[in-house]
Parts: structure tokens; C-alpha cells; sequence
């Protein structure tokens, strides 16, 4: 086996088990068993999410505050301010919980986001002014709040209550809320640790139902909300968040939100609707609009009632989205020009003042899939004052390099894979050096791992229709629970390969066995002479539908190939 590419190993007594009592093909038992599955009750919950795997709400700590605190908001007459974060998460989590609210208590419900450029992440003193001035008395904050001490110290003394529902990690000491509803806080006995920000505020309606003695199925009209928040937070599609992704893509395909079924049909997305069309089609408009302008334009488009209205916005943000494309192309070649000379460098900090502060975590993604190492991009926000935004690789530990170099940050937060800090510019140099050190002392202790990780060796022989029919049971698949990586051998070209979109190698696949396949491989049209070559290679691959055209047939994607010598 090559170095750069690895078979998952995998306890073959529990394979051999799930075989006997499904009586499935042995690698999709395999796959069964690499995700945690190893019993037949818990291969049914796999395969047949329902609502009784939802956790009971009331698990979460101050939950039983939270609904005393809104139940006397509802019966007292007062004003309440949903206020959220801009991005797909918080515009979600915004529209769920003043759809809610709004039912229980119309006119009284106001929802406030912050200007990314002017206020930046999190409670601001504005958001404070925009609730006194709508005599509100209670703000629910949602994907955010948890790190707001001091701005929400200062909410309190003028009067205000807080709720708090947020899913990143607390600091030592929780804000000063009537209640906090976060799974990570270290009091709080919920089972699931990997919600969503608007999962959490689904669990508050949840919980709220649950006491009013409505049944569970009530959640029906906000999942396609928690569905498209859980597919672009790219939190795990496992346990919990699987069993909410799965019932909110159909209810998506549903959905009663004329501005999102606007937007559907206007981005080319075809049903039935994956992880990967609200990662790449949908969740990107709708962050465009904090992005580029003001994030209420998507809140106002997911809560439009009138179909011109719903109309209007969604074609606003399909534009938004065409002008961020262009403006984030731009920004991706001037840092990759900066980034020339530091392909060594375990990790790469770089910085340019007429940067769009808003496309600057998109730029350093993109970064990463070409450096496969943590990349930081800075802005300039004032005079003296540098923002950023930063992506790192599997692995390497964004926020914990970023918190050995707190002394030199005004602020900081997020997680691993993603992180946003704002600096002095003073402390630029000094930053870099310090980040770069912590990343490589990272390094240092990572194990030098493959290229690719294959879950199975999978000959093309046996991907029969039922094996198919199966393994789309695996879905919705994004992080925890990814579209596997199967690995073929000895397969050659059957009939035509060649370049399409001068980029990607089109191909017909067979090993032999009198079985041909159509498959794709992205970027990789240097191959065409190999392929076209008559010898056999060995590929690694992911099996998904072809919905070019709506023929809804399998396809391989080629992941990467490996050449026999002569």
C-alpha cells in the first residue's frame, strides 16, 4: 500500500456481527462500524432517524429558567429582542425564534443584527441602544451571547434580562443571564455536545412545547431552518444533528418560506436537496448579505409573507452572492501572490488594509485547500486597529495556537477549524512569529499521517443497485459522517476519456468484470495521457449521483490516482 494512502482499520469481529444481523455487504457493515454503529438497534437509528432520538430539552441546564423567564414575558405584555449573529446560523436561529415568538406574542417581537463591518461578532453597546429604544426588557441572544460578559453587564444595569443561546465554548465565568442554554457549559448534563446555534434555540421551542403538552411533531415548520444551519456551520451530522438534518431537508423541500423556496429556484438547486447544495448553492447567498451589505436582508427573505417581497430579496442576495464570487477571486490571487516563498512555513499570517473584512474567512479557506496548513488573513478596521479571520487544517488547532498568543490579541474566538481575532497593528510581527511558533510546536507532536484515508477497498464489481440503494441510507453525510472514500485496483479505461471545462478528466471506468462506470475526477485533467494509456491503475473514489440533466444516475468521483509502472 502507498504511503500517501491508507485503509481505515476497523475491529472485524463487530463487521462480521453486523453482517450476520443485517445481512448487508460486508464493506457497508464496514462503514457502519467506523461511524460507531456496531449493534443492530443501532444500525436501525442510523437508517431510520424519527423523533423519539431527539433528546428531552429539559436535560439542558436552566432550561426550566428560560421558559419561566419567556412565559412571563408572554403573560406580562412585554417587548422581546431576538438578537443574532450574521451568518447562517444566527440569521436562522433569528428567523426561528421571532417566528415563534411572534405567534405567541405578535407585535411585541423585535430581531436585531449586527453590522459585521461596524459592530463585529457578538452583544454589541448598538444592539443594547436598538432594545431601550423598543422598550424591550428581554433580549434572547442566539449563536452568540456566551462570550459577552461585559456588554451584557452593562444590558443588566439598564434594566435588561438575558437569555443566552449559543453552542460555542464558554469562558471561566458565563455571562450575567437569567439563563445560559449552552451544551458545552461544564454544569450542563445534556447528552449532545454538537448543536447548532439554532439547534439550541429549536430546543427552547422544543422545550416550550413539551410543556404546553404539544406533541413533538409541532418543530415540523422550523426544521428546513435547523437544516440549513447545521449544513453550514458544517457542525457533525451525527446523533442529534443527524437525526434534525435528515427530517429538515425534506421539510425544506417543503418548506412554507416563500423566500427560501424563491431561492432555491433561483440558485439551480434540484430536489431531492443535499448537505452539499446548501453548502455550496444556498448557505453561500445567504451569508453574502452580511458579507457584503447587512445580514437583515436574509432574515427578512426567510420571514417574507408576500411573494414579490420574498422575490425581491431573494434576487437581491443571488446578486450579492454573484459580486462576493468576484470580489473573493480577487482577494484569493493577491494573498496567494503574498503567499509565495512560505510553502514551507508551517502556517502563513498575512495581511493587506483594502481587504473586504467580510470575505476574509472565505479567502483563507481557500487558502488552506491550497497550502494545506492554517492561514490567517488580516484587514485593516481602523487606524492602528487589524481584524481577521482564520481556517486551519484537520488536526492543527486553530483557537488553541490563537490562545497562546492572547497577550497580543484585543479579541479572539471560535474553534478549531475556524477562528476570527482582531489585533493592534503594533503587534503584527510579534503575532506572526507567535502563531507560527505554536502551529509548529503542533506539528511537532501530529502524527505525520496518509494523504488519504480509505474507509474500504471496493471493486467495482460489487457496486450493484442495492449496494447503491444502501449506501444513499447513509446520508445526509458532512462532517462526522462523510460521503465515504472506497479504494479499486487494476481498473482501466472503457471508451472515451477526455478534458471537459479545460479542467476536469471525464472518463468510463471498468475493472474487467464486464461492468463499466461513468466517473469524474475534478482539477485533474494532467491525467488524460495515463488514462488514455490502455494500463491499468488504481483509484480512490466516492460513489454520488449524477443529477446532470436530472438523469439521477451513479457516478464515481475520483479522488486520486496511482499509476502501475511498466
Amino acid at each position: 500500500m502507498s504511503e500517501q494512502w491508507k485503509i481505515k482499520s476497523v475491529n472485524v469481529g463487530l463487521v462480521q456481527h453486523l453482517q450476520r444481523v443485517l445481512g448487508i455487504d460486508e464493506v457497508l457493515c464496514r462503514l457502519l462500524v467506523l461511524r460507531g454503529v456496531t449493534t443492530y438497534e443501532e444500525a436501525y437509528r442510523f437508517f431510520r432517524p424519527r423523533w423519539e432520538h431527539l433528546h428531552n430539552p429539559l436535560l439542558m441546564a436552566d432550561m426550566d429558567r428560560a421558559l419561566e423567564r419567556i412565559h412571563r414575558a408572554v403573560g406580562n405584555g412585554e417587548h422581546v429582542l431576538i438578537y443574532g449573529d450574521y451568518d447562517v446560523d444566527g440569521i436562522t436561529a433569528t428567523a426561528l425564534l421571532f417566528d415563534f415568538l411572534n405567534s405567541l406574542m405578535p407585535g411585541r417581537v423585535h430581531y436585531y443584527i449586527p453590522d459585521r463591518q461596524r459592530e463585529g461578532y457578538g452583544l454589541s453597546l448598538q444592539g443594547i441602544a436598538y432594545a431601550q429604544a423598543r422598550q424591550v426588557s428581554l433580549v434572547i441572544t442566539v449563536d452568540c451571547g456566551i462570550k459577552s460578559h461585559e456588554v451584557m453587564s452593562q444590558g443588566v444595569a439598564r434594566g435588561l434580562d438575558f437569555i443566552v443561546c449559543d453552542h460555542h465554548l464558554p469562558p471561566p465565568a458565563l455571562p450575567p443571564a437569567v439563563a445560559v442554554l449552552d451544551p458545552l457549559r461544564a454544569d450542563c448534563a445534556y447528552p449532545y455536545k454538537e448543536l447548532s446555534g439554532c439547534g439550541i434555540a429549536l430546543k427552547l421551542v422544543q422545550a416550550w412545547h413539551q410543556h404546553m403538552g404539544n406533541p413533538v411533531e409541532a418543530l415540523v415548520p422550523w426544521l428546513d431552518l435547523v437544516a440549513l444551519s447545521i449544513a453550514a456551520d458544517l457542525v457533525p451530522i451525527t446523533g442529534e444533528n443527524r437525526v434534525l438534518a435528515a427530517m429538515g431537508l425534506k421539510q425544506l423541500e417543503a418548506s412554507r418560506r416563500l423566500g427560501l423556496r424563491m431561492l432555491i429556484s433561483m440558485s439551480g438547486r434540484r430536489r431531492p436537496l443535499r448537505i452539499s447544495d446548501i453548502v455550496f448553492g444556498l448557505a453561500p447567498a445567504l451569508n453574502a448579505a452580511g458579507r457584503l451589505e447587512h445580514a437583515e436582508v436574509a432574515v427578512r427573505l426567510m420571514l417574507a409573507a408576500n411573494k414579490q417581497v420574498a422575490e425581491t430579496y431573494a434576487r437581491k442576495l443571488i446578486q450579492l452572492n454573484e459580486l462576493r464570487k468576484q470580489k473573493d477571486q480577487l482577494l484569493t490571487q493577491q494573498a496567494m501572490a503574498q503567499a509565495v516563498g512560505l510553502e514551507h512555513e508551517p502556517a502563513v499570517v498575512l495581511y493587506h488594509p483594502d481587504w473586504h473584512r467580510g470575505l476574509l474567512g472565505i479567502g483563507a479557506a481557500r487558502l488552506v485547500e491550497q497550502l494545506q496548513r492554517p492561514v490567517v488573513l488580516l484587514s485593516q478596521k481602523e487606524e492602528g486597529l487589524l481584524v481577521g479571520s482564520g481556517r486551519s487544517v484537520e488536526g492543527l488547532d486553530l483557537y488553541a495556537a490563537l490562545r497562546t498568543c492572547a497577550p497580543m490579541l484585543e479579541q479572539f474566538g471560535g474553534h478549531a477549524h475556524a477562528a476570527g481575532l482582531s489585533l493592534r497593528m503594533a503587534d503584527l510581527e510579534p503575532f506572526k512569529a507567535a502563531f507560527v511558533k505554536a502551529i509548529a510546536r503542533q506539528r511537532a507532536t501530529r502524527p505525520q499521517g496518509p494523504r488519504l484515508e480509505v474507509e474500504a477497498e471496493l471493486p467495482l464489481c460489487r457496486i450493484t443497485p442495492k449496494f447503491w440503494r444502501i449506501l444513499q441510507q447513509f446520508a445526509p453525510f458532512g462532517p462526522g459522517n462523510p460521503n465515504p472514500l472506497f479504494l479499486a485496483r487494476q481498473v482501466r479505461q472503457h471508451g472515451s476519456t477526455r478534458v471537459i471545462k479545460d479542467t476536469h478528466l471525464s472518463m468510463q471506468l471498468t475493472d474487467g468484470a464486464h461492468v463499466t462506470f461513468p466517473a469524474i475526477a475534478f482539477y485533474q485533467g494532467q491525467h488524460l495521457e495515463a488514462v488514455s494509456s490502455g494500463q491499468p491503475f488504481d483509484i480512490c473514489y466516492k460513489i454520488e449521483e449524477d443529477r446532470f440533466e436530472g438523469r439521477g444516475h451513479w457516478r464515481l468521483q475520483v479522488r486520486a490516482f496511482r499509476f502501475c509502472s511498466a
